[in-house]
């Protein structure tokens, strides 16, 4: 962050900070609420920050450890993966590809759902 955004945001900070010390003296219950609950949402935000940090954290030192372990793999991703960005496959493959894979993916789902049901109403695995 710069100086200038620095600035404006204590400076935001600080006004934030007088109308809440201005809403407290009134004694207005809405605005004391209205604080409350924003202050409840910064720090539940600031949680999922840390959590989503975390959670990229773990998920680059296990990606480093199996491209120690397994280099030309990770070679070859990069290069299908810059082949596909690059315009190299046709956007009616992919369009094509993308569909039978969520119409797969529909149907496993929708298996794994049914198997539950079918199983009361028949009495038997399928």
């Amino acid at each position: 962050m710069d100086g200038s955004k620095a600035m404006d945001t204590s400076r935001d900070e600080s006004d934030w900070q007088q109308e809440e010390e201005t809403g407290k003296q009134d004694g207005e219950p809405g605005v004391s609420r209205v604080v409350e609950q924003s202050r409840r949402v910064r720090s539940d935000l600031e949680g999922l920050m840390s959590a989503v940090f975390e959670a990229r954290t773990e998920w680059e030192s296990q990606l480093r450890e199996r491209l120690v372990a397994r280099p030309y793999v990770g070679l070859a991703t990069a290069a299908g993966i810059g082949y596909v960005l690059g315009a190299g496959i046709s956007p009616g493959l992919i369009r094509t590809v993308f569909g039978l894979g969520t119409r797969v993916g529909l149907a496993v789902m929708m298996r794994r759902l049914a198997a539950p049901v079918t199983e009361m109403v028949v009495g038997r695995t399928p």
